[in-house]
């Protein structure tokens, strides 16, 4: 008799084991798959900030490179008009006068 009663208690017990198995590969198999997903939206997101920042930063060197150039060409600008202002006034007079000997 006891032969017996075990018989179905361990093949109860197995079909327990199984049922748990089961929901815990399912439980990790959903898990996994909510992580993945996680994963990828935060990576989509990492990505659009990134391409957000890159054109921000691109406006603004686009931005600094304009600034830089006007102020280079007025620089050049300055730089000519205050050369043409100095040869001017370091010209020397030439005076006619004859050769004598």
């Amino acid at each position: 008799m006891s032969n017996e009663q075990r018989e179905p208690a361990s093949e109860l017990d197995l079909q327990i084991k199984a049922y748990i198995d089961n929901a815990c590969q399912t439980t990790l198999t959903m898990l996994l798959g909510k992580m993945e997903e996680m994963m990828n939206c935060q990576a989509d997101t990492q990505r659009l900030w990134n391409e957000q920042m890159q054109k921000a930063l691109d406006e603004r060197f686009s931005k600094l490179e304009q600034v830089g150039l006007m102020a280079n060409e007025a620089s050049t600008n300055n730089r000519r008009i205050t050369d043409e202002t100095q040869n001017e006034q370091a010209t020397p007079v030439t005076i006619c006068s004859q050769l004598v000997i």
